[in-house]
């Protein structure tokens, strides 16, 4: 995977903007083979925020992401709020925000319409707020996927409140690997 602006250990920062970050991807189908690419053949990821502490990000616009648009890995404290993540509706694997390994975040009044999750929550995610989303299209909210070879994913106390999901694949789920088993609790 490949990741276009990134945002590493990064404590106390603030990403705040009007403009629009536009991922450029080029979707002619449903595979990843058809997928718009960059210069190394790697999918990229539009923006990527890892092991950041104490992080706002505020009133961003995000287009046409070639993979997922946001991703918040191994970070703890943030505050998503104001953010308008588009894609077009049949654009494979463009999650809007994926959050893995991160811990107190609240992802409030933002609009999402995607060809893939609006918010993904994977392995390691806990204390996760969803407040005021707007979501579709797209595949709704999800937990996972969880389970892939043979791991033990844990996410807990994930809440979606006040959510619109319209024209969506879904509406909240879980989901893990049908190859695999998963016990939940």
């Amino acid at each position: 995977m490949s990741r276009w602006l990134v945002f590493k250990d990064v404590h106390n920062l603030a990403v705040q903007s009007g403009g629009t970050i536009n991922g450029m991807g080029r979707y002619g189908g449903k595979t990843l083979a058809n997928l718009g690419r960059c210069t190394n053949g790697m999918l990229t990821y539009a923006l990527t925020f890892y092991y950041c502490k104490d992080l706002v990000v505020k009133n961003l616009k995000i287009k046409n992401a070639q993979r997922k648009h946001v991703s918040f890995e191994k970070c703890v404290g943030v505050l998503a709020s104001g953010l308008k993540i588009t894609a077009p509706e049949d654009s494979p694997n463009t999650d809007a925000i994926d959050v893995t390994h991160t811990q107190n975040i609240r992802i409030s009044s933002s609009v999402i319409a995607t060809g893939d999750d609006c918010i993904s929550n994977v392995s390691g995610s806990r204390k996760v707020q969803a407040t005021s989303i707007t979501c579709g299209p797209g595949h709704g909210i999800s937990i996972g996927s969880l389970g892939s070879r043979n791991s033990i994913a844990r996410v807990s106390d994930i809440t979606v409140n006040g959510a619109t999901l319209s024209g969506t694949t879904n509406g909240v789920r879980i989901k893990s690997r049908e190859d695999q088993g998963v016990q939940a609790s």
